[in-house]
């Protein structure tokens, strides 16, 4: 089984409701990858925003043109 330093299944970023929260996703990769490496472990997150998807999406795009992560 791997050893995780963090995992956080329920991160709401500024896609969700207005008054919601307005952290960036780029500012949630980066609180998540300074976690991994502060800790040499990995860092498990879930954007849970309400009623969209666009977080998520825009955080896969992210990951896959850095060539990092798991998604």
């Amino acid at each position: 089984m791997k050893d995780y330093s963090f995992v956080d299944m329920h991160i709401h970023t500024e896609f969700s409701d207005e008054d919601m929260c307005d952290i960036t996703i780029e500012q949630v990769l980066e609180k998540a990858q300074k976690r991994a490496e502060q800790t040499g472990k990995d860092c498990v997150i879930s954007i849970a925003d309400h009623n969209t998807i666009l977080g998520a999406k825009k955080a896969q795009e992210i990951m896959k043109a850095v060539g990092g992560g798991y998604i």
